[in-house]
C-alpha cells in the first residue's frame, strides 16, 4: 500500500487530471512519489506483488499546515474568526480537496478491495473533483463566516500569475477509476460539506 499525491502532476497539465494523464512533477516531493508509484507498478507487473496506491488531492483537516497548502489554514482561520494571510497561494491559485476522514476511508477501501479489482494500480482520489480557486473559497467562507478576512502576499500573487500562464485552466482531479474499480465515493464532496465538518472538529 502506497500513498501518493496530486503533486506528481506538474508541467503542461491537462485541464482534467485522470489516472492516465502524463505526470511531470516540479518538486522533489512529487518526483519521489512518482518513483514510488512506478516502482510499485513494476513489481506488481513483473513479480506479482499485490501493490496498490492512492494519489490524494490536497488534504484538508484540523491543524493541517503542510508547506504549500493554502486551503486548510484559510478555512481554519475563518472558522476561528481570525484574519488570514495566505502565504502559499494567490487569488487565482487552484486546488482539489479531500477531507482527512475521506482520505482515511479511501485507504481502508483500497486495502480491502479484491486484488482482481485493482487494474489501474495507482489511483487519483478526491473529495471534491472540481478545482476551486482561493478567491472562490474565500467567497464561500465569507458567506458562512461574514467576518472572514483574507490577504495575499504580493510576491505569491506574482509567482502564481507567472506560473499559471504556462498552464491550461485546471478543471478537475478525476477519480473515476477508483469509483469504478473499487467503489470509491467521498462523504464530503462539496466545499460547504468540508467547511461544515471542519467547523465541528
Amino acid at each position: 500500500m502506497f500513498t501518493s499525491t496530486v503533486g506528481t502532476f506538474g508541467l503542461e497539465m491537462d485541464e482534467v487530471l485522470t489516472d492516465t494523464s502524463i505526470q511531470r512533477p516540479v518538486s522533489m516531493y512529487g518526483c519521489g512519489k512518482l518513483y514510488g508509484e512506478g516502482l510499485g507498478r513494476f513489481y506488481r507487473n513483473n513479480f506479482g506483488l499485490d501493490f496498490r496506491a492512492i494519489r490524494y488531492a490536497h488534504m484538508i483537516g484540523p491543524n493541517v499546515t503542510t508547506p504549500g497548502h493554502w486551503a486548510p489554514p484559510m478555512i481554519q482561520d475563518a472558522v476561528l474568526g481570525k484574519p488570514h494571510e495566505c502565504i502559499y497561494g494567490a487569488p487565482d491559485s487552484v486546488v482539489s480537496m479531500i477531507y482527512v476522514r475521506d482520505a482515511a476511508r479511501a485507504a481502508a477501501m483500497i486495502l480491502q478491495a479484491p486484488k482482481d479489482n485493482i487494474v489501474m494500480i495507482n489511483y487519483n482520489v478526491a473529495g471534491i473533483q472540481a478545482f476551486i480557486s482561493a478567491k472562490e473559497l474565500e467567497s464561500i467562507l465569507k458567506s458562512r463566516f461574514p467576518k472572514t478576512e483574507v490577504t495575499y502576499k504580493s510576491e505569491m500573487q506574482a509567482q502564481s500569475a507567472a506560473y499559471l500562464t504556462r498552464l491550461r485552466p485546471l478543471r478537475a482531479f478525476d477519480d473515476s477509476y477508483a469509483r469504478k474499480e473499487w467503489g470509491w465515493k467521498p462523504q464530503y464532496d462539496t466545499p460547504e460539506a468540508i467547511i461544515d465538518i471542519l467547523s465541528k472538529t
